[in-house]
Formats: structure tokens, C-alpha cells, sequence
């Protein structure tokens, strides 16, 4: 979710809030069980701090910087429509 967040230049350390009026949840089976989570992106995720603590705590500054130039990257060459060729150690 942070590398996500993070491409778009938001999410160091705090993701700020967007009203866009969404006020439903969003509910999927995961290993059996029911997770609900609101999707309403006016409500301030207090946690997001935490996770990017723990980020950086286990990839280093630089390590999340890279992963988050990757994502950003990676976003960039499929907007803009860029094929990809397989690599030799896909098969």
C-alpha cells in the first residue's frame, strides 16, 4: 500500500485525507475469513506512520526509495503503453 501511495508523492509518513465522498466499505474473503475496511478516503489512516517506520526499518532509507522508484518507474513505462519483452529467466 505504501509503494502505491507513495509513487504518487504522498504517504511520507502520513497519507493526508481526500473527501471524495466515498462512504461505503469494502468487504473480500481473506484465507476464509471476512475483512471489511472503509474506503471512505476522507478518514485519516493514523497507522500509515507505522508502516513506513517498519518499511524503512526492514528495506533501510535507501532500500524504499529504491522499491518506490521501481514502482514509480514501472507505472510510468505501462501508462505511457511500453512493451515489455520476457527475460531469459522467465522460462
Amino acid at each position: 500500500m505504501h509503494l502505491v501511495i507513495s509513487h504518487h508523492g504522498k504517504g511520507r509518513p502520513l497519507v493526508p485525507p481526500a473527501d471524495d465522498g466515498s462512504m461505503r466499505n469494502l468487504s473480500t474473503e481473506v484465507n476464509g475469513a471476512l475483512v471489511e475496511v472503509p474506503v471512505d478516503l476522507g478518514i485519516i489512516d493514523w497507522s500509515q506512520p507505522s508502516h513506513f517506520r517498519r518499511l524503512n526499518d526492514r528495506f533501510g532509507p535507501w532500500g524504499l526509495a529504491l522499491l518506490e522508484a521501481v514502482v514509480r518507474l514501472a507505472d510510468h513505462a505501462v501508462s505511457a503503453g511500453l512493451e515489455t519483452s520476457r527475460s531469459r529467466f522467465d522460462d
